[in-house]
Order: C-alpha cells, then structure tokens, then sequence
C-alpha cells in the first residue's frame, strides 16, 4: 500500500470528492469559512470529505464548529505532518482551497497545490491576482462563505473545469515560480545592477 493509499485508508477518503486545505491553521487563513462553506456543500456534495492538514492554536474552536455543524464524520483536522508527507496528503485531495489570507500575502501553499497540478480555489488579493487569472488558472474568491461554497460546488460538478486550471496553473509554476527559477531572477537581477554600476 503506498503512502497515499494509508492516508486515504485513515482518513476513509477513498471514493471520495476530497476539498483539502494545507498549511498553519491561523485565524486569517479562513479555515472557518471552509467548514461553514462544507455544511452547505454537503447537502449538494454527497461523497465530500475536507481534509485539514496543518495546526495552530484555533484548531480545538474549529473543531467544535465542525461538531456543531454535524460535520464529525467529513472534516478531518490531521494536526501537524512532517514537511515531507505534504505531498502525499495534497496528492490525496481532489480541490485544493486557501480560502484566506492577508491583502498583501502571497501564500506559499498555492504554489505547492500547482506544483502538484491540483485545482485551486483562492482570495481574489493583490498578490493571488497577479500569478493567477480567475477561471483560467483557478477560482478566485472574495473570502465569503457563499462564494467559497460556489466556487467548490462549480469544481465537485465540473470535472473538464478541474483538469483545466489545474493544468494551466501548474505550468505557470513550473515554468516561472519554482525556487530554481526565483533563484534565476535574482541572479540576473544581480547581475544587470552589477553592468549598470559598472
């Protein structure tokens, strides 16, 4: 059994529409709005499953609203995993969300999900809009449960839709934002101020 197949094993995946989310689990990444957002996909969803992969010090109160919510059984908090399991756990998920972050934050986990050619729901920020287009490299959202709740309901039903802006986001990072080719820009960076003071 590989490692994906144990994860989905645990966490009674398999078969399943996985929405997953990885990262610190801090106030401003949303992570409540996934779970309010799940309530209601539940009931258009029937083999969803939402896969929280991450920790931080809210966890318990998000718990507690998923328990609330009647969502025991489909939403699932892993707590902490070791830097080198995050693939395998993203690998397990279907969509993958970021349904929150700071107006000038560019979050690292977008980029993971496209490097591991997932489909993406983030916040329509500054910083989000400038490395992906809405509709053509993943769905961008204003952080709102109901637009969160579209947005997943749209990519459960959209199989051709989920193909799409997983592959073309995935190109954009491998073509122009992976460490090797921020490194690049650096260097060349470095390089044109070092002839232009030459």
């Amino acid at each position: 059994m590989s490692r994906v197949e144990e994860i989905e094993a645990k966490y009674k995946l398999s078969d399943k529409f996985v929405v997953g989310f990885v990262g610190s689990v801090f106030p401003w990444h949303g992570i409540d709005l996934l779970i309010e957002a799940s309530r209601k996909l539940a009931d258009a969803v029937d083999n969803l499953q939402v896969l929280i992969v991450g920790d931080g010090s809210i966890v318990p109160d998000l718990k507690v609203l998923r328990d609330e919510l009647g969502l025991s059984q489909s939403v699932h908090f892993t707590g902490r995993v070791p830097h080198r399991e995050v693939f395998n756990f993203i690998e397990a998920m279907d969509v993958t969300v970021s349904p929150q972050s700071h107006w000038y934050g560019s979050p690292v986990k977008i980029f993971e999900y496209g490097a591991m050619e997932k489909p993406i729901v983030a916040p329509k920020n500054g910083p989000v809009s400038e490395v992906m287009e809405d509709g053509t490299d993943g769905l961008l959202i204003d952080s709102d449960v109901d637009e969160l709740y579209e947005s997943l309901r749209t990519l459960a039903e959209q199989e051709s839709l989920r193909e799409k802006i997983a592959r073309n986001f995935h190109r954009k990072v491998m073509e122009n934002h992976t460490w090797e080719q921020n490194a690049r820009k650096v260097l060349s960076n470095i390089a044109y101020e070092a002839d232009e003071y030459s």
